[in-house]
Order: C-alpha cells, then sequence, then structure tokens
C-alpha cells in the first residue's frame, strides 16, 4: 500500500480544480499528492512503499539465490528465482505503471504457484506472496478504471483458495500446513485480499468526495466572483449615466414646458453638454472592460476636478442649490493625495445624492463637503417634492448602490427626512476614510463625524 497515503490527504484538498473533472487527470488518482516520495526526476519519482517492497522482494531473491548455490540448479529452484525476479521487477512500477505491474505481478504469482504445484521438490511458502494484496491495493486505488480492482480481487479470492499450499497439499498429501491448517490458511489469504481490495476503494471514494467538495466550492468561489462582478458593473453604469439623463430628461421636460426659443436653447446646450460626458465616460468604463490589461491598471475616471461641473449640471434644471465645495487649487490636491478608490466614492456620492434631488426632490438644496482629519463627509439637503408625486418616482436604486459602494470603501450612508431651521428635508450624509497627507505616520484617523439622528431613516428603505 502507499507509505503515507493518510497524510498525503490534506495536499490533495488544498490543489486547485482547474477544469471539468474528466478532462484532466483526478487528483484523487494523482498518487504523487497522496504518497509520501522518492525524489527523482519529475516522471519517474517513486513512493517510498514501493522503494521498500522492491528492497524487500530482492531478499527474498537473494534468498532464493543462495538455495541454488548451495542445493545446485535444480530447474524448479531457477524458474522460482525468474518468477521472483518478474514479481521484484514490477514492485517499482506499482504506481508509474499500475496496470501493467498488477498484471506483471499476478502472473508471475500465478506461476510461481503452478512451479509449487508441479514441482517435485519441496519449495515452501515464499514470501514474495505479500505482493498479492499490495498489488491489488494499488490496482483498486489508482487504475482510473474501477473494474481492474473488481477483477483484480476476484483474481486474488481465486489465488486464496486455490493457493499454492492446498495444491501443494492436495498432490502430496503433506505440506508445510496439512488438514485444518490448509483450510486455515486459505481463509487468512481471502481476508487479507479483501481488507486490502476495501481498504483501497474507502481511500478513494474518500479522495473523490474531497475532488467534489473542492471542485463545488470552486464553482461556488466563480459564481459568487462573477456576481459580485456584475453588480459592481451594474454600479458603475448606474452611476455614470444616472446624474447625465436625470440632467437630460429634466431639460427636455422643461423645454417642452416653457416652449420659448431661448428657453429651448438653454435646454438643449444642457442636454448636450450632459449627454456628451455621460457617453464619454460610458466609453472610457467599456474600453476598461474590453481591455483587462488596461483595466488591471487604471482605475475608472474619479477626477474630483470635475465635482464643480456636476454642480453647475444639477443648476441648470432649475435645482436653486447652495455648494460649499472645496476650491479647485484643493480639488487638485486631493487627485493628488486620495487613492482612487476614495476619489470615486466621492464623485458617485455626489452624482447620485444630486441626481436624486433634481429627480425627486423640490427646487431648493443645499451641498457641503468636508474634510476632518482622516475622513470626508459630504452632506445634502433637499426640499421634499410635492405631495403628488407618484409613489414610483420615489423609490429606484441608487441609494442602494452608494450604500454598497460606501461599505467597500469603509464608509458609512445615512439618508432620511428631518426638520433643519424649522423646515422638513430630505437628508443625505456620507462619510467615509481618507488618506490624510496631514497625518503623522503611526496616527490613526478621528473618528467618523456624528451622525445627524432626529427623524432620520436608514438609506436602506431607498430613495
Amino acid at each position: 500500500m502507499c507509505a503515507d497515503d493518510a497524510d498525503g490527504r490534506s495536499r490533495a484538498v488544498d490543489r486547485s480544480i482547474s477544469g471539468p473533472r474528466r478532462t484532466t487527470p483526478p487528483s484523487a488518482l494523482d498518487w504523487r499528492g497522496h504518497c509520501r516520495l522518492v525524489v527523482g526526476s519529475s516522471r519517474r519519482t517513486v513512493p517510498l512503499g514501493d522503494v521498500l517492497l522492491t528492497l524487500l522482494g530482492l531478499l527474498v531473491l537473494l534468498v532464493d539465490l543462495h538455495v541454488v548455490v548451495q542445493w545446485g540448479p535444480h530447474p524448479a529452484y531457477l524458474a522460482e528465482t525468474v518468477l521472483t525476479t518478474l514479481i521484484v521487477a514490477a514492485q517499482p512500477l506499482r504506481h508509474l505503471r499500475v496496470r501493467m505491474s498488477f498484471l506483471l505481478t499476478y502472473a508471475a504469482l500465478a506461476g510461481l504457484a503452478v512451479l509449487i504445484w508441479l514441482s517435485p521438490v519441496n519449495l515452501g511458502v515464499s514470501p514474495i506472496l505479500v505482493t498479492a494484496p499490495t498489488s491489488l491495493y494499488a490496482v483498486t486505488r489508482w487504475a482510473p478504471d474501477r473494474r481492474w480492482g473488481t477483477g483484480g480481487l476476484l483474481l486474488a479470492l481465486c489465488g486464496s483458495v486455490l493457493n499454492p499450499v492446498l495444491l501443494r497439499a492436495s498432490r502430496t498429501g503433506a505440506g508445510p500446513v496439512t488438514g485444518g491448517g490448509t483450510l486455515l490458511f486459505s481463509t487468512a489469504c481471502a481476508l487479507v485480499v479483501t481488507g486490502a481490495y476495501l481498504a483501497a476503494a474507502s481511500s478513494r471514494r474518500s479522495a473523490e468526495e474531497r475532488d467534489s467538495a473542492v471542485e463545488a466550492a470552486a464553482r461556488q468561489a466563480a459564481t459568487e466572483a462573477a456576481v459580485a462582478e456584475r453588480l459592481s458593473i451594474a454600479r458603475e453604469l448606474h452611476d455614470l449615466v444616472g446624474h447625465s439623463l436625470t440632467v437630460v430628461k429634466v431639460q427636455a421636460s422643461t423645454g417642452l414646458t416653457l416652449g420659448g426659443e431661448e428657453q429651448m436653447r438653454h435646454a438643449l446646450t444642457a442636454i448636450h453638454q450632459a449627454s456628451s460626458v455621460s457617453l464619454e465616460s460610458v466609453r472610457e468604463f467599456v474600453r476598461l472592460l474590453r481591455d483587462p490589461a488596461r483595466g488591471s491598471q487604471q482605475a475608472p475616471p474619479a477626477d474630483l476636478s470635475a465635482l464643480p461641473r456636476l454642480v453647475d449640471q444639477a443648476r441648470a434644471t432649475g435645482l436653486r442649490l447652495e455648494a460649499e465645495i472645496p476650491g479647485d487649487d484643493e480639488l487638485r490636491a486631493w487627485n493628488n493625495s486620495w487613492t482612487a478608490v476614495e476619489r470615486l466614492t466621492l464623485s458617485r456620492v455626489l452624482a447620485e445624492g444630486l441626481a436624486n434631488a433634481v429627480r425627486h426632490g423640490g427646487d431648493r438644496a443645499h451641498l457641503t463637503v468636508t474634510t476632518t482629519p482622516g475622513w470626508c463627509t459630504l452632506e445634502l439637503s433637499n426640499t421634499p417634492a410635492g405631495q403628488g408625486a407618484p409613489s414610483s418616482e420615489r423609490h429606484g436604486t441608487g441609494l442602494t448602490g452608494l450604500a454598497e459602494r460606501l461599505r467597500l470603501a469603509s464608509g458609512t450612508l445615512e439618508a432620511g427626512t428631518q426638520q433643519v431651521d424649522g423646515e422638513e428635508r430630505f437628508v443625505l450624509r456620507a462619510a467615509f476614510p481618507i488618506h490624510d497627507g496631514a497625518l503623522q505616520p503611526g496616527t490613526a484617523p478621528t473618528a467618523p463625524p456624528a451622525a445627524p439622528t432626529d427623524g432620520a431613516r436608514s438609506a436602506e428603505e431607498g430613495r
């Protein structure tokens, strides 16, 4: 049997599954991952168990040669030596050439049984018979076709019944074991080979179950990765086009409602600008998806210098927006010191917040973007829309996507209605950690600023 089959099981579980079970050799049948090996060339590595069996066979062969030297070159002694040599030669191949080794071993053992039966001299019971159960174990455990193990068991059981001791005793009436001892010897042989077969079958079944578990886990991981990728693509597409399409929709509605030439020109100009920016963003995103190498090196666009343009687009819809955002110099400094994730988070939160205010809110809004050591906070409040707005217009996936994005950035998002200066407003508040160059090395960022609690509701309620 394999010298270290049990110790190698953990290594078999750790190997990844790179394809369907039958397109590559299953790791359950990869003996190199289950056996203690004697290091050799990559293709001629031999398990330690095979080496030990070969050494045992060489000792038996030396005994046979000693008998030939001591008692003379009797044909029976010479034939036994030749058969033993064949069995010994097959042992290093128990794993490298499992079926060939099995056939050679069992053919030689059958020849040895016939020789003992026909020999005029008593050859005794050779220790080389131990290779019968070990070869059966190897072919049952490692042969790709299970029928080899079943056929090997039948041959071994036949050999146990028609064993050399019984054959010799039936021919001469005497032998190394006689009477009830012959039956006991046959029973013991049958039990040994059956035990070897059951042990090999059990080990193979356990390894295949581990293979199936690893393969199922790999498929599950691949499915989860695909789902996560789809969610990421959906979130990016929503954030890229949501704000611009809101501007287009509001401006088109305004132009159609007012109908004046100047109003139409203003509306069409805003629509053209918003759609151009949105189209370029989508094109860049598609380029990143089509070129994995480029996509792995470049994050989605996240230029903070575009924040004032988002504010202007919101104002162009007719929203009276009071904005307190950093100036161009500070935004350029943030571009240089913040990570791509931090820049993208602020850009997407601001775009979605303004889109929500334009789409669902009233005509007035207030925006502030501030930083404290280690944190950035965005707060956007707007008057609620008229009571006649349909409920379907008040719910969407925007805040859900923002909540997911902020969780990925280790930030928080709160959204809900509350009283501001005696007036009911919808307040969106996002906070997330940032890389602040002003922090000293080893200094932890401060805790996120306290969130408002009066009348606020969770972002998960959606808007």
